[in-house]
């Protein structure tokens, strides 16, 4: 099923850091999320679109006001135009099909014109 012009990217949720049993997956969690968000941004999707938030799941109200405050983000923004935005990756990978094309063609004249027959002898 395709949701064209989709409002969200991604809601995470992870243990509230500084628990010492969950220190290594905290860190491991906050990392990974640095990370999608820089692939997110090369994707032209804005940052307001992703949010991280320190929840135990003792925080039932607190997981309720993250959500409802998200949705309303989300929301504001409108859709991601993602359709569109597949139309100019495939052109720009069209681009650069033709330009390395055209590369491999030149060095093949180049190459062909740079052999030499080979002698014979009678």
């Amino acid at each position: 099923m395709r949701w064209p012009g989709a409002l969200t990217v991604c809601s995470s949720a992870a243990a509230t850091p500084g628990i010492a049993t969950m220190l290594e997956g905290n860190y491991k969690m906050l990392r990974r999320f640095q990370m999608l968000k820089r692939m997110l941004k090369d994707m032209g999707i804005e940052d307001q679109r992703v949010r991280l938030e320190w929840i135990s799941a003792a925080e039932g109200e607190k997981v309720k006001r993250v959500v409802n405050e998200m949705v309303t983000q989300v929301q504001k923004l409108g859709p991601l135009g993602i359709p569109q935005k597949f139309e100019e990756w495939d052109q720009e990978m069209e681009h650069f099909a033709e330009q390395v094309a055209a590369k491999d063609a030149a060095s093949a004249r180049a190459c062909s014109a740079q052999e030499k027959p080979a002698l014979t002898t009678a």
